[in-house]
């Protein structure tokens, strides 16, 4: 997560190797709405204020807006 002072922006951690805390989010749209409808993100990254999640967004929809398509090898964290 990346912190400018007012915004908290969710950074993807396709490896699970970045520094700080983390929360795991399945690859489908449908998880990604639930957690962003119950506001999951803000308390599993004990992150207060305006959290920007265009970058997870991103992820999970890609390649499609719509989200038909979700790229699950995107989401392999190999080592």
């Amino acid at each position: 997560m990346v912190d400018d002072g007012t915004t908290q922006t969710v950074v993807p951690d396709l490896r699970g190797a970045a520094p700080g805390r983390g929360a795991y989010l399945h690859p489908t749209v449908q998880c990604l709405e639930r957690a962003m409808q119950h506001k999951v993100f803000g308390r599993a990254l004990r992150a207060p204020g305006t959290i920007d999640l265009a970058e997870v967004v991103a992820l999970v929809r890609w390649p499609s807006p719509a989200g038909e398509a979700v790229n699950q090898e995107r989401w392999s964290t190999s080592s």
